[in-house]
């Protein structure tokens, strides 16, 4: 989709911006506003492009070090006519630009309270389901557990850059995956109380089975999954990263690997734990050909910031 690019420019790059953006291929308008910005003080241009052409004019703020201390800001309007354009508008794609992935991933993974709420709930409800062999609780807590994001985030920062934004990606996918192990380990010392009657024996339950083995077709599931999910981000379509969960075994598997802990067999929690792993590499390693890929052929630059 069309986008508007607004840049806070200092008076000596504005016009080697100008220069450069004028009469360039898909962008459809551009407007400027001397001494207009307060802080950074500057110019404000004002940038209509296309989807390629919002590549290209960022692949020009860059090579001109308009991220160094400056402001960019990307926004999609409701709407955009413009006549002389109107074919290229109508021939849009729905590919996301590097720094609205990033500005997404930081949203929805960054270590703050509610993410970690989510995850910890996220697995309290996966305990009560594999407890209770009850498939569509589970299936509950996938949706719940904002858990695709922070794995993406890693591939993400080594790609498209800056490399923190990997680093920070590890950092929340472990910190996520320990609040869902603890959510789990409390719902299990409950469930224990509350529900007595039913066997401790988790390898007897059906669902613990199904997702703590790993085979073949459970390989072939996690990347299919993962270059799933790779592509719902890219094309901004991030609602359905809920359905690439479900898909994944991530929140079963760990939850798993904690209620197990938690009734002493350490068999079936390395079984549930390495059922994880395997999931996550693979969204790591299929999230990463999938941008790398992005980054060869559409992208060819390192996100600003």
């Amino acid at each position: 989709m069309p986008r508007t690019v607004q840049v806070a420019l200092p008076p000596p790059m504005t016009d080697a911006a100008l220069d450069r953006l004028k009469g360039m291929d898909g962008v459809v308008g551009l407007a400027l506003q001397r001494g207009a910005s307060l802080d950074p003080p500057g110019d404000i241009v004002m940038i209509q492009a296309t989807t390629d052409g919002t590549r290209a004019v960022l692949r020009v703020l860059a090579e001109l070090g308009a991220a160094d201390g400056w402001s960019v800001l990307t926004s999609e309007p409701r709407s955009l006519l413009a006549p002389p354009y109107q074919n290229h508008l109508q021939e849009e794609s729905n590919e996301a630009i590097w720094e609205e992935m990033a500005f997404l991933l930081r949203r929805e993974t960054n270590l703050a309270v509610n993410y970690l709420a989510l995850m910890a709930i996220s697995g309290a409800i996966a305990a009560v389901g594999l407890w209770t062999d009850t498939l569509h609780v589970v299936v509950g807590a996938m949706v719940v557990a904002p858990g695709f994001e922070p794995l993406l985030r890693i591939p993400f920062g080594l790609v498209a850059g800056p490399r923190t934004l990997a680093s920070r990606g590890l950092w929340s996918t472990l910190a996520g995956y320990l609040a869902l192990a603890l959510g789990a380990f409390l719902a299990l010392l409950v469930l224990r109380v509350v529900d007595s009657e039913r066997s401790t024996d988790l390898a007897s339950r059906h669902w613990v089975g199904y997702w703590s083995r790993v085979t073949g077709t459970d390989l072939l599931l996690a990347s299919v999954a993962g270059l799933a999910g790779a592509f719902s981000v890219v094309a901004q379509r991030s609602v359905l990263t809920a359905g690439v969960m479900i898909a994944l075994a991530l929140v079963p598997g760990m939850t798993i690997a904690a209620m197990a802990l938690g009734t002493g067999d350490l068999g079936l929690a390395a079984e549930g734990l390495g059922r994880w792993g395997l999931d996550a590499a693979a969204v790591v390693i299929a999230g990463g050909v999938v941008l790398g890929v992005k980054q060869a052929i559409v992208h060819r630059r390192a996100a600003l910031g």
